[in-house]
């Protein structure tokens, strides 16, 4: 896997996530049904679109009914929200997640680490967060800010990165979610493994550190770990159309992962991949790392998980054209080439 750097800026991933989400929601309609999309990206349009993306979700009584995090996926993933989160919420949870049940309570909260699951290389961690005050909540986002620590058998020469707390409010008080940690330095995961992860800071509002945070305050959670790894998948593809060659793909129970090799962005034309299931619904990423290969760029995008039953996928690049706004100096206007796209389908059975 190439992982010299990501292509962003160092901004929280799910940040990421809104902003990517809220680009594909602006642009123009195509000649092809399925793939429609806006070639004209106006950043002004990403602020409203991520307030936007959530207001249809009610939970209000998911905190009496549902006993663990698991089950309130089934909910979960059945709301608007779940379309810009790091995971999606599939069987996978139900069937082979295993139960935590450790509960810290520090700086009138109480965190529970309900469930884990790991691929070997991904690990979702579920949580339910209760708070003593109500949290000053802002629904238009989906996460609580957090900053973790992970240790995996006592060592710290692991690197992860994580995309936050993810999930819902299920009332004023409480909140359940996941947080997703990417391991971006190593290979694979033991077989099985001790995790030790510490919080020393779980807040929506926690850009108010001054206010909302007491230095020593932490919740730190041991718990062992089993690597589910029997329906990871690598494809070996070595296919080459046009000017982009797709190398192999990676199918993990938590990611979506494909090495292929593009032509360089210029200052006239960048190229973009979207990857779509068998149901024709686009699949989100999150990140991607690449290395130099002279006048082409090898890539390893990471995408969400898909679910356990997709037949195949479809990745389709674009090339598109930069073009100065006149009307604003020193902004540039995105839209189609006239080049037509190229489709690969990869079946996955």
């Amino acid at each position: 896997m190439y992982n010299k750097e990501f292509d962003n800026i160092e901004i929280p991933e799910n940040i990421d996530l809104y902003i990517k989400k809220g680009l594909k929601k602006a642009v123009n309609e195509k000649k092809s049904k399925k793939y429609r999309r806006n070639k004209f990206i106006k950043v002004v349009a990403c602020a409203s679109i991520m307030g936007a993306l959530f207001l249809s979700f009610n939970s209000d009584s998911l905190a009496n009914r549902m006993p663990f995090v698991k089950d309130v996926y089934k909910e979960i993933r059945n709301s608007k929200k779940s379309e810009v989160m790091s995971i999606n919420f599939n069987e996978y949870f139900e069937d082979s997640a295993q139960e935590v049940n450790q509960t810290v309570t520090a700086n009138g909260k109480t965190v529970t680490a309900e469930s884990v699951l790991c691929d070997g290389k991904y690990i979702a961690i579920s949580y339910i967060i209760k708070s003593e005050e109500k949290f000053e909540r802002d629904d238009t986002m989906h996460q609580l800010l957090s900053n973790c620590k992970v240790k995996i058998n006592n060592m710290t020469d692991y690197v992860f990165n994580s995309s936050g707390i993810e999930g819902v409010y299920t009332d004023d008080y409480t909140f359940v979610g996941t947080e997703l940690l990417k391991l971006e330095n190593k290979d694979s995961l033991p077989d099985e493994f001790n995790i030790n992860i510490i919080f020393d800071n779980i807040n929506a509002e926690s850009f108010h550190r001054d206010k909302y945070y007491i230095p020593g305050d932490v919740w730190e959670f041991n718990f062992s770990v089993k690597s589910y790894t029997s329906d990871n998948k690598v494809i070996e593809v070595n296919e080459t159309k046009s000017k982009f060659t797709v190398s192999s793909i990676e199918v993990r129970p938590l990611s979506l992962i494909v090495n292929h090799i593009t032509p360089k962005d210029s200052e006239d034309t960048m190229y973009d991949i979207l990857i779509y299931d068998d149901k024709g619904n686009e699949v989100l990423r999150f990140s991607e790392f690449y290395n130099d290969e002279g006048t082409n760029i090898g890539k390893t995008s990471v995408y969400r998980n898909l679910n356990r039953d997709c037949k195949y996928i479809k990745i389709v690049y674009e090339e598109m054209e930069l073009i100065p706004n006149k009307k604003t100096p020193g902004t540039i206007n995105i839209k189609k080439d006239d080049v037509e796209d190229v489709v690969f389908q990869i079946n996955l059975k």
